[in-house]
């Protein structure tokens, strides 16, 4: 309600001329203030400070190594510098008093970066020869370097580096002070060489870093030899365990053919002890029948008068075969089968004995 003032900043199509347009707007008090729709947010808040994104800025402020380009910022086409070399987005910025300057714009993060150059004056430094109060650093040799005009001059380079990236020189500057110089071979600028002390912020000599590194190299090698000893080893053992079973499992039939023979040979002897027991038995009771029936004849021949008659030797009787049907179990009363002196037991489990 009341008086309002609404800025208007308007750009030429040559994309420098631009103009500000103020306008006084006196709303008379009552009513509804209509709402209105902005086709986009133009606002950026940096370190709690509001600014505007500028739709136009003066080309004349455009930053060396960028090039001006329309770019839509939260759907509003404005005025924005892209570096040609660089991969930086720049949009121009205005602050609350209209002051304005360029910021560095992360697209994907959304955020803002002030965007500031530091620039040097040239400078010229006078080389000399190196005299005895000078000490090189450790760590370079001695090396000619060819200048920009032309000229070649005596310094020294980082030992051991085929793409050296500066240059160390003795001179003397403008005010006459002597000093050590290192020169950027890339981007061609000079400072002054300030060596920190040995050991200070963790910086060792040449020597050191060559020990270090020997160490280093030293302890992954024998690393390496001890993966493949114990890969060798892992090999072997398990060649040998292959070896073992199969050597166990030879051994198991051998056993086995071993506990067979002896339980043939066994059973060989308990048959042979058995058929001499059988044979024994048999000639017994031959002897018997002989007996009792030379006993009857001789009663007899008493008894009638006659004279006895002459025993004649008997001949052993052949043993009878064992008929087929008969069944016999081998019993091995010695429990230790390895003891040659075994004692055995011949039953006859058939029904159909000999001797009633």
């Amino acid at each position: 309600m009341g008086e309002n003032t609404v800025t208007c900043r308007v750009t030429a199509e040559d994309g420098q001329t631009v103009k500000t347009y103020t306008i006084h707007v006196n709303k008379v008090e009552g009513g509804e203030t209509a709402a209105v729709t902005a086709v986009g947010d133009l606002t950026a808040v940096i370190n709690g400070e509001q600014y505007t994104v500028a739709e136009a800025f003066d080309m004349a402020a455009l930053p060396e190594g960028f090039e001006q380009v329309s770019y839509s910022y939260k759907g509003n086409d404005v005025m924005a510098a892209r570096g040609t070399e660089k991969d930086l987005l720049l949009l121009y910025l205005t602050d609350a008093q209209e002051s304005g300057a360029f910021f560095i714009y992360n697209e994907s993060a959304d955020s803002w970066t002030p965007y500031t150059e530091i620039s040097t004056t040239s400078k010229a430094i006078v080389i000399l020869p190196v005299d005895k109060s000078v000490t090189i650093p450790e760590g370079f040799t001695e090396g000619i370097m060819n200048l920009e005009n032309g000229k070649k001059a005596s310094g020294w380079v980082p030992a051991g580096e085929e793409n050296p990236k500066y240059w160390l020189f003795y001179g003397m500057n403008w005010n006459g002070d002597k000093a050590l110089y290192r020169y950027d071979l890339e981007e061609n600028t000079i400072q002054r060489y300030f060596q920190d002390p040995i050991g200070a912020n963790g910086s060792i000599t040449v020597e050191q870093y060559k020990e270090v590194t020997d160490a280093q190299q030293e302890l992954l090698h024998k690393y390496d030899l001890r993966g493949i000893i114990i890969l060798i080893m892992g090999i072997v053992i398990a060649v040998l365990l292959a070896v073992a079973a199969v050597l166990a499992g030879r051994s198991g039939k051998s056993v086995k053919k071993t506990d067979m023979a002896g339980r043939t040979r066994r059973r060989a002897i308990a048959e042979m002890a058995a058929s001499e027991e059988l044979e024994s038995e048999v000639l017994s009771r031959e002897e018997k029948k002989d007996g009792k029936a030379a006993k009857k004849a001789k009663g007899e021949s008493r008894r009638s008068g006659q004279k006895e008659p002459a025993v004649q030797p008997q001949k052993k009787s052949v043993i009878p075969p064992v008929e087929e049907d008969d069944d016999f179990e081998v019993i091995d009363l010695d429990l230790d089968e390895e003891d040659e002196d075994e004692e055995f037991e011949f039953i006859d489990v058939d029904e159909d004995t000999r001797d009633k």
